[in-house]
């Protein structure tokens, strides 16, 4: 993995079930005319992605490269109206998503493999 910089650019990420299930509250009657941020709990830098892929998958090398013109640096916004109004707030914190992700990816990999292997039988 490369990272540009020190890694210090941050991002608030949110896990694809609780975005999901914040997207339907916001179906909610309160709602209506109303825009609410659903961001995540953790301020999660580059550097920490890396680390987290490093230590779920092992064997990954982080490669420093300079700093890139305009890089966004991150920005903080709230999810506080969501909260509040909704009853909205994210609940898989950052490394469990990513290793659910992980584990979702594996699993997939290795069906695609027994049903290739399947298949290569069924054609000799």
């Amino acid at each position: 993995m490369t990272i540009a910089g020190d890694g210090s650019q941050f991002r608030k990420f949110v896990y694809v079930e609780d975005l999901a299930e914040g997207n339907v509250l916001a179906l909610k009657r309160i709602a209506v005319n109303k825009i609410y941020n659903l961001d995540g709990q953790e301020q999660v830098t580059i550097r920490q992605i890396a680390e987290t892929v490093q230590e779920l998958i092992g064997n990954v090398a982080i490669e420093h490269v300079p700093q890139r013109a305009g890089d966004f640096g991150g920005k903080l916004v709230s999810s506080e109206l969501a909260k509040r109004e909704l009853g909205w707030e994210p609940k898989v914190s950052f490394r469990e998503g990513v290793r659910r992700y992980v584990e979702w990816y594996r699993g997939r990999e290795a069906r695609r493999a027994a049903d290739l292997e399947r298949l290569d039988k069924e054609l000799q």
